[in-house]
């Protein structure tokens, strides 16, 4: 059995890349990407071109203050985000492989998409096709994922071993997790938080149940013990019952507008 300081060498830089890996995803997808996909929804829908969104955009005009503006501060709580969720979803996903990659882009597809389209958002009404509309955010949610499991293994290898100040910065990114939770899971549970119909509470409670799931296996993981064979069993259940009442309730919202 490993010594609770090898495993802790282990556990931190493994959690620190996991976190990273969403992090750089959601900054990418969120930032560059929401960027892209609200440029191409306003060229699918020219006559759409000089309304106003909810957000205070005007549909078909892109300027540079307005990209850079929208990739920092979108890409930045997208970072936050999609490095909290990845975090949480990661280890009880399949580890190695293509595989790995079709089920973060099915279960980014669920828990994004639903984030990113509100049935009470009239842009979807204003931008025609809706559904072709919806479609394009929730790929791109999808693709968030992929781009995360591709980023891990990268920044795994690259966190391995000693550095120096290389603890702290772990347990920093820890506990900046830590603090992110609790607001973050007010997404879930409150309607004015979520900016939708109805909030995703079962979404919501099977993220939570994974989130206590995930700190008890770092803590057994810090003590250098094995985790339970249960854990993984647990944890890929819960995944599917988070992905399943995201389509759900996705779905309920598309219903508000399609």
């Amino acid at each position: 059995m490993k010594s609770p300081t090898q495993e802790t060498t282990q556990t931190l830089p493994r959690v620190a890349a996991t976190a990273l890996a969403g992090s750089a995803a959601g900054f990418v997808m969120a930032g560059a990407g929401g960027r892209l996909a609200m440029r191409l929804s306003a060229q699918i829908d020219r006559s759409a071109h000089g309304f106003t969104t909810e957000a205070g955009a005007v549909v078909g005009e892109f300027t540079v203050a307005g990209t850079i503006s929208f990739i920092m501060f979108v890409g930045l709580g997208g970072a936050v985000l999609v490095g909290l969720l990845w975090s949480i979803v990661s280890p009880w996903l399949p580890q190695v492989g293509r595989q790995r990659k079709v089920v973060a882009f099915v279960v980014a597809a669920a828990l994004g998409g639903r984030l990113a389209v509100d049935g009470r958002n009239f842009d979807f009404l204003i931008l025609d096709p809706a559904l072709l509309q919806v479609s394009i955010f929730v790929v791109l949610a999808g693709l968030t994922g992929v781009l995360a499991a591709a980023f891990e293994p990268w920044l795994t290898r690259r966190l391995r071993g000693e550095r120096t100040g290389a603890k702290a910065a772990y347990w920093a990114m820890v506990g900046a997790g830590a603090v992110f939770a609790v607001p973050f899971s007010s997404l879930f549970f409150n309607e004015e938080a979520c900016g939708c119909v109805s909030p995703p509470w079962l979404v919501g409670g099977a993220i939570a149940a994974l989130g206590l799931l995930w700190l008890a296996r770092f803590a057994i993981g810090l003590r250098g013990n094995a985790e339970p064979r249960w854990f993984q069993a647990t944890g890929r259940i819960l995944v599917a019952a988070a992905t399943v009442a995201g389509f759900v309730h996705l779905a309920g919202e598309v219903a508000h507008f399609a």
